[in-house]
């Protein structure tokens, strides 16, 4: 059996099954080059143009890494070669049913466009899934790798949705049975957040926005161990028949049956603890799930709700939501075959259009391209979340004679992964000593430095059609003013500092190579013309993306690297010449 090998800038050399490829090979899954993994973000961070392709090989790669170990480790779990390979497959197509800009798709537009139908990208995986299974005719190829389709077909749709398994009774239908459990933590864990799914993006999204990331995998894949844990109770029946017949009724929790030889039967409902194989990792590692979460936590800070990436998501999802009604975007959820060609090339093809009913889609289009967005006021942490942050805003309008159509508001969930609670409080540990015996560890026990609030919620201001510097003046005011809904602290002032408009506002830009770059205002308004974003449609390497996953970065990119080289190529020069005539 010949083992493809893919080359990946993060995983290095890769090997995936044969059947693997036979799946990467068909439309519906190469669809994902076409997805970009951030949505818009890469117009903020040059170096976000990785895809929903790439990050789809690691999760498969890494979700066989991780059942192999347990297999090498723990050969009592009798993990059979069609488990490992459909844990693979579900890695593998756990992201296909994405849509153009990502996690907005399904969040937000979907929401706008479809109200009151719960459709999440989930199951549109499921549905692509099965698709490509029947469209390429991968049953029989199935079959031929020693798989049984009826069944894993099945465990694999399982695994991509991801099931509570920590449930106290074990679902009969369940595609594997309760001593299984744990495969179904692998890709999609419900229960603590801890999968391969997130191992892939936290390292793949750091490495390509030019964010350094403390978090390494590999601690946690290399300890990682199956142990049985305490889930909770469930009612067990038992049953005991007697020679005497005894009077009917009983204790509370007894049912009493005569039978016809003068017998009883004795039923007793009875709680009896639950224990289920979970995956548990060595206790030393405990540091490394807190930098798993706190990298999630700062790339969402920085990057993935970063203030400008996060107004042009949102506009460019009002674009979608103005060409929907003409180009029926959210009915491709309902067929596979339009839903396959759903990509985000969507939005060149609105904006390229000569249909008149495009043209609201484009003016937006056009107005993302030459930055003319809504203005960042600020933001705001509530204490207190009874009230709907519209509300707060209405409050500052309303005090200070603004009109509040100036005004867009978001509301913002920031956290560690988790709503409220312990993030180790559904993670099991074991240690050297006792391999098998798995144990929770409280916060204290890991430091004491750790923080106590893992989530906090946020809410957004932007500003149109006014000043933003008399925006930000009363949304500051009213913080100061509304403390005990806002955590806020005064600005410390600095008199020394020169009046804004003296300083010459260079543009930052975070690059995967040379870190943080700083460009000349000239070089940006050159940068938001249309000949130059067009470079952003360019790949560097062409073609070479078919081959190698990882190429899909472009000549945008290259163009604003290769200025900041020149730049600092003559910087050092000068430093040279000034250095030798002072000699």
């Amino acid at each position: 059996m010949e083992i493809n090998i893919f080359n990946d800038p993060i995983h290095g050399k890769i090997e995936l099954h044969p059947l693997l490829v036979k799946i990467i090979d068909t439309p519906q899954f190469q669809r994902l080059r076409h997805l970009k993994q951030l949505g818009a973000l890469s117009l903020v961070y040059p170096g976000g143009t990785h895809t929903r392709f790439e990050h789809s090989l690691g999760v498969a790669y890494l979700a066989g890494c991780l059942v192999k170990t347990l297999d090498i480790n723990q050969p009592e779990l009798n993990i059979t070669p069609g488990d490992m390979l459909c844990v693979q497959i579900a890695g593998l197509c756990h992201d296909l049913g994405h849509g153009p800009l990502s996690h907005l798709f399904d969040g937000k537009f979907i929401a706008s466009t479809r109200p009151g139908y719960q459709w999440k990208h989930e199951k549109g995986s499921i549905d692509l899934f099965r698709n490509l299974v029947e469209d390429n005719g991968l049953r029989e190829e199935m079959e031929n790798y020693g798989l049984n389709p009826g069944e894993d077909l099945r465990f694999i749709e399982e695994l991509i949705m991801g099931v509570e398994a920590s449930v106290a009774m074990w679902p009969e239908n369940r595609a594997r049975p309760e001593n299984k459990s744990f495969l179904y933590e692998i890709v999609a864990n419900k229960q603590n957040g801890v999968d391969v799914d997130k191992w892939d993006y936290l390292a793949r999204d750091a490495y390509h926005l030019g964010i350094q990331n403390s978090f390494d995998y590999q601690c946690l894949l290399k300890s990682a161990r199956v142990c049985e844990v305490e889930i909770g109770q469930r009612n067990v029946q038992s049953v005991r028949i007697t020679e005497k017949v005894c009077e009917l009724g009983g204790e509370a929790r007894k049912q009493h049956f005569p039978l016809k030889d003068n017998r009883v039967c004795e039923i007793e409902l009875e709680k009896k603890n639950v224990r289920r194989l979970t995956i548990c990792f060595r206790d030393k590692v405990a540091d490394d799930i807190y930098d798993m979460f706190y990298t999630r936590y700062t790339l969402h800070r920085q990057a993935l709700q970063h203030k400008v990436g996060f107004v042009i998501d949102e506009r460019m999802k009002d674009v979608l939501v103005e060409a929907d009604g003409h180009l029926q975007i959210s009915a491709a959820i309902d067929n596979m075959a339009k839903y396959t060609r759903l990509t985000d090339d969507i939005f060149e093809e609105i904006r390229h259009s000569s249909e008149p009913g495009l043209n609201g889609a484009k003016a937006i289009l056009d107005k993302i391209a030459h930055r003319c967005l809504p203005k960042f006021v600020g933001e705001a942490r509530l204490k207190e979340s009874r009230r709907e942050p519209e509300n707060h805003v209405k409050d500052m309008c309303r005090d200070n004679n603004l009109n509040a159509q100036h005004f867009q508001i978001y509301d913002l969930d920031m956290g560690f992964g988790i709503v409220g609670g312990n993030l180790l409080d559904n993670v099991y540990f074991y240690n050297k000593r006792d391999l098998n015996t798995a144990f929770r560890i409280q916060s204290y026990q890991v430091s004491s430095l750790k923080p106590v609030k893992f989530h906090e919620r946020l809410v957004r201001v932007y500003c149109t059609d006014m000043d933003q510097r008399d925006a930000e003046w009363h949304f500051r005011e009213w913080c100061r003013i509304n403390r005990q809904i806002i955590d806020y602290h005064e600005p410390v002032s600095n008199n020394d500092n020169p009046e804004p408009e003296v300083i010459l506002q260079m543009k930052v830009f975070n690059d995967p190579i040379h870190g943080q770059i700083k460009l000349h205002p000239l070089l940006v308004k050159i940068i938001d013309t249309p000949q130059f974003q067009r470079l952003r449609h360019i790949k560097q390497l062409g073609g070479a993306y078919l081959v190698y996953p990882g190429a899909t970065h472009t000549r945008f990119e290259n163009s604003i690297g290769y200025d900041y080289l020149k730049k600092k190529k003559k910087k050092k020069k000068k430093k040279l010449r000034d250095s030798s005539s002072n000699k």
